[in-house]
């Protein structure tokens, strides 16, 4: 910017009725000319976070559900001489496997459909490891505790009331 006056002076020799306007700088002209593509970027997380958010209530709300739809079940084999400890892992084995799987396909459609929308994230990689592994971990934790909170208060639970309808 510092050599605006001087280039305006310069035109201005050259040929007088030639405007010279909107000098700036080349940082300046790839910023303008590329604004759109960072508001959409930032939108694009602010709306990738939510719907993580989203996914892990709503997954907790799940899970939870499931494990509390089984506290008669779980209140007879209570009854039946089975341990705490055996009622954890069983609700713990099948909530894991259900997240798994569940997991899985969510994975393998997220990175298909990443690919499609790589025309319109230019620059960004669509199967960066590091977002793969954020969605995991927040998804595994929030369907750990949505497992593991229901299953110990069920284990918690006097038999008879928890066989009760």
């Amino acid at each position: 910017m510092a050599l605006a006056g001087e280039l305006r002076r310069t035109v201005t020799e050259l040929d007088a009725n030639l405007p010279v306007y909107q000098v700036g700088s080349l940082a300046q002209g790839i910023e303008q000319a590329t604004w759109a593509f960072g508001l959409f970027g930032s939108l694009f997380t602010i709306f990738g976070a939510s719907a993580l958010f989203l996914a892990a209530v709503g997954l907790y709300g799940v899970m939870s559900f499931s494990v509390n739809q089984r506290r008669q079940e779980l209140g007879v084999r209570m009854a039946l001489g089975a341990g705490p400890g055996t009622i954890l892992r069983m609700v713990l084995r099948r909530g894991f496997w259900q997240l798994g799987v569940g997991m899985g396909v969510g994975l393998g459609l997220g990175y298909l459909m990443a690919k499609q929308l790589s025309v319109v994230t230019f620059g960004v990689d669509s199967g960066d490891p590091v977002v793969y592994g954020l969605i995991v971990v927040t998804l595994g934790l929030a369907g750990f505790v949505a497992t593991v909170l229901p299953a110990r208060s069920a284990t918690r639970a006097n038999p008879v009331e928890a066989m009760r309808p």
